[in-house]
């Protein structure tokens, strides 16, 4: 395990098609990934690639910290520090928050956000809400994806239980800096 320090000067997300396995065919599929250019103390550039969708976790200028493999001079990041915005990302976090995007859909990122903050601030610094996070992601793809296909649960869910989360979080939770 590698771990490097520094300074993010590019930071961006792409769609990638995933490798393909002897015998196999593409498929359509794309993967999302996010690459990172690190500048350390010693002035090298570190290429980190990340696949996931991370979109906005790390900007150009973050101080992070990363640790993952280094295969043919690109560190493949399991974790990422973000030292400004005090989060990070994981191997198993990802940067969504599947039942609300799938309640809310696209357009709605303040309000998602201010529920990713709450994850990142309060629910991933105690062991009780590391572990309910971590059920929380094996449990709520499979419902977003029955939420997201039926308008009746998109509005249900949404009026039933997102916006009050919301509300709470945001009552009880005031975002950094306000």
């Amino acid at each position: 395990m590698t771990e490097v320090r520094g300074i993010a000067v590019e930071s961006h997300q792409e769609q990638i098609q995933p490798p393909l396995m002897f015998g196999s065919k593409p498929d359509g599929r794309l993967i999302p990934v996010l690459k990172l250019r690190i500048e350390t103390s010693l002035d090298v550039f570190t290429q980190v690639i990340y696949k996931g969708d991370t979109q906005g976790s790390v900007k150009e200028g973050d101080k992070v910290t990363v640790r993952g493999n280094l295969r043919d001079g690109v560190l493949y990041a399991e974790r990422i520090e973000n030292h400004t915005t005090n989060s990070f990302v994981t191997g198993r976090r990802c940067a969504r928050c599947f039942i609300a995007t799938a309640a809310y859909g696209p357009g709605h990122d303040s309000e998602i956000a201010v529920l990713q903050e709450f994850r990142d601030r309060v629910l991933l610094t105690q062991f009780w809400g590391r572990c309910f996070v971590a059920l929380y992601y094996r449990v709520s793809p499979a419902l977003a994806a029955m939420i997201q296909d039926s308008r009746f649960l998109r509005d249900a869910v949404r009026t039933a239980f997102v916006q009050p989360l919301f509300r709470w979080v945001s009552r009880r939770f005031p975002p950094e800096g306000s």
